[in-house]
């Protein structure tokens, strides 16, 4: 029996190596000392999963940006203008940041399952005929030449990868035919050179699979077991349900499964339907959470299936790839200096420790007592860090539909707040001043240049702070009793961010927390209105590590009350406007559509409860960022609040068009964003997309907000955009006023 890894943490100690991708970005490193640290890096990865007791080490699990990026690459399914005599490393920075000299622009976001991961979206160019580029693929496997370490390498699926690839009016069906004989190809050269296993990740076999997928899955498979390459298919996140016996009879030399997150495979597999000739990888640690494992527990699990399937052919591997959890828990003192943490917290490395532990025990070198005494102090430990306090306990007790909804309606809310604040026609405010590319263990801006920053440009309502979201989130944290912060807990969420999630200890309450004191501080220093800014309930959690045994509309509300609670307290303080982040609120959406009705009523539910406690002077103001909002718009126009604000992403007006016929009581701003690959906008280019904004918004509702998330990905200076924002936006309130 075996331990098998399906992928490792990327972002290096401390997270050294996302420092060093973000050096080069800024041309502060040279691609050859890129090449040189990132050699290094890789070299250290795999000496720590060798010492961590692992029987096969993967390779092709370290991206310099995104793993998805690197399939698109290795199989030409990015822009035709990128493909140019250029190397890899420079092409595939173009690809995220977009290089407007060479007219490459930055490729879209997409959602990875339900891992609050934004990926890059491989892009099928019309007329492009595609081909194997194997130049970052040759180079990870030419270090790994001289490693003493047993590897297998890692990589998408073509129908996961056909999943997430734009296609510019061509179809799946047509692509999988273009990637077949290519993965056919690699696949046959890596058996020659001598790779023994090659790991097929295809975790979109969870999802929503039809009779005519099923068929085109077969007849890929079939086509790509020409090779004779030993192929493992490896599923997560869900399980591939109803179709395991379909999938199972692939001609593949094994299959994992996610036995966390699929629990229902463990049955069927006892129904005797397992291929007896194919190795059966079981993803038993969690993947996705840090909470330990209960050993004693899998023991018995892997002990039963002994007598269903041989031994030998049994592999142990995590859930999933550990890319999401942070690396080590070596590195925190608040867990290593607490016995009880210590003993409950599993980072990636704790999870392969407790692979090789489980190892032990299923070989005969460790007594099942063992584990059963840690499997019981853990649960113990568990239940100690637990309370609810009177409090809490009253405070959930009174919750009913009325918490669901503001005191009055939306149309007597904004006279009251016209009134109360006097703001012009087409208000301007910023979501976020937050500067991804600065440098690491850098402050933020103070808070003087920020509110001039502002005020130079007119805005009329202005953000307190250049804090990011993981900064604001620590904050969030520190107003609350329950949630346990970490120094280097780090994991990423897109190619150019990372965040340290929340630890859930115990249940969540807002303690008293003077944070509307930065408020006061930025609003002495302007006359304009500056708003009050906190993370969303859903949000927070999404990017939390929770406590298994609780129910997720338990912790959702008791965090929905955490954020009213703030809110409140935002409010008696004086502050009229308040911003609630929610960038993150469909990331846990499950992939299975037949799940998603009661997932998104009880995030929807929790969402009303956190935002309706404000009074009918406050400006509610909802940033959902760049959220799915087709998934959303339906529910978007009953959250209660009065400004509802998205980011386009140079998208056009693609997503103001969704909310056509659709009822929306709320003030909206769509970030204004003009077109994709404009990196000098001038005021007719600001003057265009305004225009076609108005003409889906009426101008008493619309918001200018400027759509940062392009900007920041592409490393573009707001002031571009500012300064001929500011100037068509008085333009057009000009105009507004002489037309009435």
């Amino acid at each position: 029996m075996k331990i098998w890894n399906l992928g490792y943490p990327r972002l290096g100690v401390q997270k050294k190596w996302w420092g060093d991708i973000r050096a080069f970005e800024r041309g502060e490193i040279s691609e050859e000392t890129l090449l040189e640290l990132g050699k290094k890096e890789l070299e250290l990865r795999w000496k720590t999963q060798h010492e961590m007791g692992l029987d096969s080490i993967p390779l092709n699990d370290f991206p310099f940006w995104d793993s998805v990026l690197d399939a698109a690459w290795l199989f030409g399914l990015v822009p035709r203008q990128t493909l140019k005599e250029e190397s890899w490393v420079s092409t595939q920075r173009d690809l995220v940041l977009g290089n407007f000299q060479r007219q490459v622009l930055p490729l879209n976001l997409g959602k990875w399952f339900q891992t609050g991961y934004r990926c890059l979206l491989p892009e099928w160019s019309p007329k492009k005929e595609l081909k194997l580029e194997r130049s970052k693929l040759d180079w990870e496997l030419s270090i790994s030449k001289t490693s003493p370490y047993t590897h297998h390498l890692a990589l998408i699926g073509p129908w996961t990868l056909a999943q997430f690839c734009q296609l510019h009016g061509r179809s799946k069906t047509d692509l999988l035919q273009e990637l077949t004989p290519l993965y056919t190809e690699l696949f046959r050269d890596l058996k020659k050179r001598g790779l023994g296993w090659i790991q097929v990740d295809e975790p979109s076999f969870c999802a929503d699979l039809e009779k005519v997928d099923i068929s085109q899955i077969e007849k890929t498979y079939g086509q790509i077991a020409q090779s004779g390459a030993k192929v493992l298919l490896t599923s997560y996140f869900d399980s591939p349900d109803p179709w395991l016996t379909q999938i199972t009879q692939l001609p593949a030399f094994g299959f994992h499964f996610d036995l966390v997150q699929g629990p229902a495979v463990l049955s069927w597999i006892k129904t005797r339907a397992f291929p007896k000739d194919k190795i059966l990888s079981l993803g038993l640690v969690n993947a996705q959470n840090i909470w330990a494992s209960p050993l004693a527990s899998l023991y018995k699990q892997v002990e039963l299936l002994k007598g269903f399937h041989s031994e030998n052919k049994l592999l142990l591997a995590p859930s999933g790839p550990l890319s999401f959890l942070p690396q080590t828990i070596e590195l925190e003192e608040g867990i290593t200096q607490n016995p009880q943490l210590r003993r409950t917290i599993s980072f990636a490395d704790q999870r392969l420790a407790e692979l090789n532990l489980l190892k032990k025990a299923l070989g005969g070198q460790l007594p099942l007592s063992e584990l059963e005494s840690l499997e019981a102090q853990s649960r113990k430990d568990l239940t100690e860090l637990k309370k609810l306090s009177d409090s809490l306990k009253g405070s959930l007790s009174k919750v009913d539909l009325t918490y669901r909804r503001r005191p009055s309606s939306f149309a007597k809310r904004v006279k009251i707040q016209a009134k109360k604040m006097g703001l012009p026609r087409l208000p301007m405010t910023l979501t976020s001043l937050a500067d991804d590319g600065r440098k690491q263990n850098t402050p933020p801006a103070s808070v003087e240049s920020v509110i001039a920053f502002q005020d130079q440009y007119q805005m009329d309502v202005l953000l307190p702070d250049a804090m990011g979201f993981q900064e604001r989130l620590d904050l969030g944290a520190q107003s609350s009793e329950g949630w346990l912060t970490t120094g280097s807990g780090w994991v990423p969420i897109s190619a150019r961010e990372c965040i340290k999630p929340l630890i859930q200890l115990s249940n969540i309450e807002w303690k008293v927390w003077d944070s509307a004191k930065r408020v006061h501080q930025a609003q002495i220093l302007s006359n304009r209105i500056v708003k009050g800014v906190i993370v969303g309930a859903i949000s927070s959690l999404n990017h939390a590590f929770l406590r298994p045994e609780m129910s997720l509309e338990s912790v959702l509300l008791q965090s929905a009350l955490w954020v009213r609670t703030e809110m409140k307290h935002l409010e008696q303080a004086g502050i009229r406007v308040i911003q609630v982040d929610e960038p993150f609120i469909l990331d846990k959406l499950p992939i299975k559509k037949n799940r998603r009705a009661v997932f998104l009523k009880t995030i929807f539910d929790n969402l009303k409860v956190a935002l309706s406690g404000a009074g009918d002077e406050t400006v509610v103001h909802l940033n959902l960022s760049l959220n799915d909002l087709d998934t959303i718009k339906e529910v978007c126009g009953k959250c209660d609040v009065d400004v509802l604000s998205f980011e386009m992403d140079g998208v056009g007006l693609d997503k103001i068009a969704m909310f056509k016929g659709v009822p929306l009581e709320c003030g909206m701003g769509p970030g204004v964003f003009p077109s994709r690959g404009i990196e000098n906008p001038n005021e007719k280019d600001i003057e265009m997309g305004l225009r076609k904004t108005l003409t889906a918004i009426v101008p008493d509702k619309a918001w200018i907000i400027l759509d940062s998330a392009y900007s920041q990905r592409c490393l573009i200076p707001k002031e571009r955009w500012l300064q001929p924002l500011m100037i068509v936006t008085l333009l057009f309130r000009k105009a507004l006023s002489s037309s009435r």
